[in-house]
Order: C-alpha cells, then sequence, then structure tokens
C-alpha cells in the first residue's frame, strides 16, 4: 500500500516537471525521492512518468493517478483539519478563487485580517472570470469564491452579498464622470473591448443592449482585466465593467468612467461554494471574514459602484 508521503512526492514532481526540482523543494535526496517513485509505482503495477531529454511527462495512467492522488490528499488535510479544530485551532488548506476586478479592492485587507486570526491556515488564491470560476467549483479545483452573477446550478451554493453598477470606461479624453451617467445608447459600442461569448460579463452586457434594441458588435474581446486596462489607455476602445475594478486608475487620471443608465446595468457580487460534501473549517471561516468584509463596507457606504 503507497503512504501519504509518496503521494505527496508524485504530486511535487508533477508540479516541478522534474525529478531534480523535485528533491531540490522537499530537500531530499534525488535517489531517495526516485525510490518512492518506483515503490508508488510497483504498488501500482503501473509506469507513471515517461522520461525524456526535456524532463518528464506524466503517462496516462499518471495523469488518472493525479486526480485520485490531489483528492485523497485533499480528503485526508480536511481530516486532520476538523479533529485540530477540536482544540479550537483553524488550519489546513483553502484555495479561493475571486473574479480579477475585486483583487486589488478587497483581496489585500480581508486577507491580512484573516490570517492574523488563522495564521495555521494556508491559503491558495486564483483569480479568473467568472466562467473559469464556476468550472473550478464544480471541480472541487477551489472550496469557496468571490464573483458575478454566476448561472444557475445546482452543483454550486450561492449567497448574494452586493449589488454593483457597470460604468462606461475610457480612456481620459472621452470626459466619462462618475457623477454623471450615460446611456447606453450613446456610447460607440462599434468600439467596445468586452469578454469573449459564455462568459458572464458579456452576457450581462448583452442582455442589456437587447433589451435596448441595440446591435453589439464588439470591437475586441479579452477575457483579461489587464488587458482591458491596457487597451482602454491606448485609446483602444471602450469597455463596460464595474467601477471596483479601476477605481485606481479613475483616481490617478489613467481612464474616465460613467455609471450606464437607460438601461442601468447591475449585476450581484456574490459568495459561492460547491454545493457538495461539508465545507472545510478553514473555508467556513474564510467565507464568514468574506461575509464581514464586504457587510462592512456596505454599511459604511464604500464600496465603489455599489447599487
Amino acid at each position: 500500500m503507497f503512504d501519504l508521503r509518496q503521494l505527496r512526492t508524485f504530486l511535487e514532481i508533477t508540479g516541478c516537471g522534474s525529478f531534480s526540482k523535485a528533491a531540490d523543494r522537499l530537500r531530499i535526496a534525488q535517489p531517495a525521492l526516485t525510490r518512492q517513485i518506483q515503490m508508488l509505482e510497483a504498488t501500482l503495477e503501473t509506469k507513471l512518468f515517461d522520461r525524456h531529454s526535456r524532463g518528464i511527462d506524466l503517462t496516462d495512467d499518471g495523469k488518472a493517478f493525479l486526480l485520485r492522488a490531489q483528492d485523497i490528499l485533499r480528503e485526508t488535510d480536511r481530516t486532520l483539519e476538523e479533529f485540530r479544530a477540536r482544540s479550537g485551532t483553524v488550519s489546513g488548506p483553502v484555495a479561493l478563487a475571486i473574479a480579477p476586478a475585486m483583487t486589488d479592492f478587497l483581496l489585500g485587507d480581508l486577507i491580512a485580517g484573516y490570517k492574523r486570526e488563522h495564521p495555521g491556515v494556508r491559503i491558495e488564491i486564483v483569480e479568473g472570470f467568472t466562467g473559469y470560476i464556476e468550472e473550478w467549483l464544480v471541480s472541487g479545483r477551489v472550496d469557496l469564491a468571490i464573483l458575478y452573477d454566476p448561472q444557475p446550478d445546482r452543483r454550486i451554493r450561492c449567497e448574494a452579498l452586493v449589488a454593483e453598477k457597470l460604468y462606461a470606461i475610457g480612456p481620459p479624453e472621452m470626459t466619462l464622470r462618475t457623477e454623471r451617467p450615460c446611456a447606453l445608447a450613446d456610447l460607440d459600442l462599434t468600439r467596445l473591448i468586452t469578454a469573449s461569448p459564455g462568459q458572464r460579463l458579456r452576457d450581462v452586457i448583452e442582455s442589456a443592449a437587447s433589451a435596448a434594441q441595440i446591435d453589439l458588435i464588439p470591437a475586441i474581446e479579452a477575457n483579461s482585466l489587464n488587458v482591458h486596462k491596457a487597451l482602454l489607455r491606448a485609446g483602444q476602445g471602450i469597455s463596460i465593467l464595474p467601477y471596483a475594478a479601476i477605481r485606481n486608475e479613475v483616481d490617478r487620471g489613467e481612464l474616465t468612467a460613467a455609471p450606464i443608465s437607460a438601461p442601468e446595468i447591475v449585476w450581484q457580487v456574490t459568495l459561492a461554494t460547491p454545493a457538495f460534501g461539508r465545507p472545510s473549517l478553514a473555508a467556513r471561516t474564510l467565507a464568514d471574514t468574506i461575509r464581514q468584509s464586504v457587510s462592512e463596507r456596505v454599511a459604511a457606504g464604500s464600496w465603489p459602484g455599489q447599487a
């Protein structure tokens, strides 16, 4: 029977793409690391890696076992964490996904506060648009997420946190004003920079355009907030985004923004978790911290673009 050390070694080698790099990371001699994998392969009666001049690749069996090993270690960590929690200590891993628009505005203070309360928790943070985050939640890749308006899915449990307006965003020469709403029909949507079809931001914008009987043929599709910002600063078009995503750039005079009216476009900032299984204590306490942080900002009226 294989042991947990062999599984962790297997995952480290897979992540590093090299036996030597994994040995350095784990601070063990490479022959000892190789023996662990040989013992694991003997137990499984299969070959996990193909070696070649450029490094290593997982075999088909190795790829299949990778998913099983991740599941085993994730469940082991959660079990250990639950029993340690009986002593009052919150520990173990937790994976959080967050939409890029909220990263600068929300993440730093939130995580700093959580780590002060629970220093034993190991936090992994991944960033992505809503469509990608939904897939990560369903697959168990992340434990919880802060995202926008996820599609109804019985595999995802959702909790609305705050409603946000969407804003027209452009370069300084557009002279958009945060205190002066603009109608969707007044924007030159032939120069629109937006997400690709299937992403929630694109769906929301298309729905609003359809309601206003406006044809939407974007000029540029990009699933990266940084790409949006770079193109906007370069004067390559306009975009429709939540204000939190570009607040710093507006404050610095790099971009201008105005809330959209006629129709007003509003979506929900949502806290989401997988509907299957019981969340770990680390995930539950992080969810509580997120709720508290958002609630305090909303109560103070300091959430950018709050509807």
